[in-house]
């Protein structure tokens, strides 16, 4: 089982959902379950940028290994604010005359 985490790690909220989320898998699996975990830090790149280069990345790291599920958990960021242009006030706009 592969854990993919959104958000950086050894936050207090990710901690409580992957434990809760491996005692609940191995309590109910008949077979051994073995967890790889990331944490991907998404929150420090803006737009979509680093996604291609990270699926070919885990894709190379755990071509060898039998993933039989993956759980992506991922809260999304505060939107960003767009760039404010400047504002231009009375005194400094051109005459119209």
């Amino acid at each position: 089982m592969l854990l993919l985490f959104g958000a950086p790690r050894l936050t207090p909220a990710i901690e409580a959902v992957d434990t809760v989320l491996r005692s609940t898998i191995e309590s109910r699996s008949p077979v051994p379950v073995t967890f790889y975990t990331e944490y991907l830090d998404f929150n420090l790149f803006g737009g979509d940028e680093p996604q291609p280069e990270l699926r070919a990345l885990l894709q190379r790291k755990y071509a060898t290994r039998p993933i039989d599920l993956i759980v992506a958990l991922a809260q999304p960021s505060a939107p960003r604010r767009p760039a404010q242009p400047e504002a231009t006030s009375s005194r400094t706009r051109p005459s119209s005359s």
